[in-house]
């Protein structure tokens, strides 16, 4: 995998991406959320690093991970692993109802230890798991076959409204410190949007968690300079804090604007 990567860094980035898609094709159904999601739709190399993989199950919390680890104990292409809970953090702006639950996953590659991967999992909100988009980015499928690995299958992810619409709850909640979402929204964009049907997802998801209401603004957060510099040195996007809180606020009043 070095010889891929190059560096000692991007070798441990490209190892958790294939860890994360390794895991995603043993996934019960829902759908994959997050950063891996912008990964798997827009490619290694198109999208910021992320260690996590996050994801909204459609069966209560017993029947999956009882579904989870017994898939993962039956392996895919060589890998295994094993669940292990973590305990819950507590975001700033999330509902407790809405809290993703953390576990460890532990990775092997034919019988012998790999790494750790981090999973949050949540539930099903306002139906993002009913319809979900379909991806594998070409350089990700690359990588397996140059590694030899067998060829994965295109992993169900959240639909991009919908994940459109969580994260820009999550980055305009008061007291917000995701100014990352900002990188990625500017990422899921990028390939044009449907204004009407983002704008009623986005409506129905502010309505459901009762937190703050929509359409809302987004105020560059207290250390916001620092978070958001790391994330946007990762990809092709806005540079400045600032310029971003006011792209993004432009954005809001475009979905708004097709109302």
């Amino acid at each position: 995998m070095a010889n891929l990567a190059g560096s000692q860094l991007a070798t441990s980035r490209l190892a958790r991406a294939v860890a994360n898609v390794v895991l995603a094709q043993m996934l019960p159904g829902g759908v994959v959320k997050g950063g891996t999601a912008l990964k798997l739709r827009l490619g290694h190399g198109r999208s910021r690093f992320t260690p996590d993989l996050d994801f909204a199950r459609r069966t209560t919390m017993d029947v999956f991970l009882a579904d989870y680890a017994a898939a993962l104990a039956e392996g895919w292409g060589g890998f295994t692993g094993r669940l292990a809970p973590v305990k819950p953090a507590k975001p700033v702006g999330v509902p407790t109802d809405y809290v993703m639950l953390p576990f460890d996953i532990k990775v092997s590659y034919q019988g012998r230890s790999w790494l750790t991967v981090r999973l949050e999992v949540g539930h099903d909100e306002i139906g993002d798991t009913d319809d979900p988009e379909l991806h594998l980015a070409e350089d990700l499928a690359t990588v397996f076959a140059v590694l030899g690995l067998p060829e994965p299958a295109p992993v169900a992810v959240l639909a991009v409204d919908h994940q459109i619409a969580q994260k820009l709850h999550a980055c305009s909640a008061p007291g917000s410190e995701r100014a990352h979402d900002l990188v990625d929204l500017q990422l899921l964009v990028a390939n044009g949007l449907d204004l009407t049907k983002t704008r009623a997802t986005c409506v129905r998801l502010f309505r459901s968690r009762g937190a703050h209401s929509w359409p809302p603004v987004v105020q560059v957060g207290r250390g916001w300079d620092t978070v958001y510099a790391q994330a946007a040195s990762e990809v092709e996007c806005i540079q400045s804090v600032d310029e971003a809180v006011a792209w993004v606020n432009a954005l809001v009043d475009r979905i708004e604007g097709n109302a």
